[in-house]
């Protein structure tokens, strides 16, 4: 085996098979931005509704060409669902990087070092490296002396995971802390529980993230902990009612100005409910009474009945 980029990587077999003098012929092998938007259509993680379809600087349209024109993924993910599933993580946490201010860009969504913008204030290898997690992962690629090696990440560099993320063993994202953090503008809806089916943990508390919750935050079927508190959202509570896993639920200290809905009293494991100083209305409803594990409730400085 040849290593390559500094020993973090070494090269596995030969995929093209031949030494092409034609570089199209070799790139063949290699995921394109058309593959990833047909493998993420045909997953459900964005719609032809989507932003990326009528933006060209849009979040998700940056994100998608990050996957195709950083690092090279060969076309066999396309066949295996694990891989097709990981690819999909990074597309989400790609979007949500760009959405909230992560890198410093300029009005014209081009990179510039001299913007005033703050970036996060945590973003270690984020998109610098190609794995998530310190995971395994077959179907990246390298083109070397004109041929297509597949390349896999030495498990030893356990430094070069993205800051704030974790993963489960299978090299699924499980966890994403990012609170204070610097998080600005709004959530986008490709960062749902469709593109992060196995996230447990979302803390994004304490930033300064606005606008409406999207509906998509309500498709965490997994998650247990959910952290938005001290942020500036705004508009209604997006529907729980996938989240039945949900122990612990934080929105306090935003703007919300919708109702508490009664749907809340379907989440027997939920222990923690915290909506203060919000601006809610309404009526607290009775159906919270059935939250048979509900531990600590609290709904103080609003506006209810």
């Amino acid at each position: 085996d040849e290593p390559v980029d500094d020993n973090i990587y070494t090269v596995n077999d030969n995929i093209s098979g031949d030494n092409y003098d034609d570089d199209d012929s070799f790139f063949q092998l290699l995921l394109t931005e058309a593959d990833i938007v047909e493998m993420l259509l045909v997953d459900g993680i964005i719609s032809k509704n989507d932003e990326y379809f009528g933006n060209v600087n849009g979040v998700e349209r940056r994100a998608i060409n990050y996957l195709a024109n950083v690092h090279y993924y060969l076309k066999i993910v396309l066949d295996d669902e694990t891989l097709r599933r990981q690819l999909g993580e990074k597309f989400a946490l790609a979007v949500l990087y760009y959405s909230t201010g992560g890198p410093r860009y300029n009005k014209d969504y081009e990179y510039d070092k001299d913007d005033p913008g703050r970036p996060w204030s945590k973003q270690n290898n984020w998109l610098e490296d190609p794995h998530v997690c310190n995971a395994v992962q077959k179907g990246l690629a390298t083109v070397t002396d004109g041929n297509v090696f597949e390349a896999i990440l030495d498990p030893e560099f356990e430094d070069l995971i993205w800051e704030g993320v974790e993963c489960d063993k299978e090299g699924f994202v499980i966890k994403v802390d990012l609170k204070q953090n610097i998080l600005r503008g709004t959530l986008p809806t490709a960062f749902s529980g469709k593109a992060l089916p196995r996230l447990r943990y979302l803390d994004l508390s304490d930033n300064e993230l606005d606008q409406i919750l999207p509906k998509s935050i309500g498709f965490f079927t997994d998650l247990v902990v959910l952290d938005l508190s001290k942020n500036k959202f705004r508009g209604d509570i997006p529907s729980l009612y996938h989240d039945l896993n949900l122990e612990n639920l934080n929105m306090g200290d935003n703007f919300l100005d919708g109702i508490v809905s009664e749907k809340f009293g379907q989440m027997t494991k939920l222990k923690t409910l915290a909506l203060y100083s919000n601006e809610m209305v309404g009526s607290i409803p009775p159906e919270l009474e059935n939250a048979s594990n509900l531990e600590y409730l609290d709904l103080s400085n609003n506006f209810f009945q």
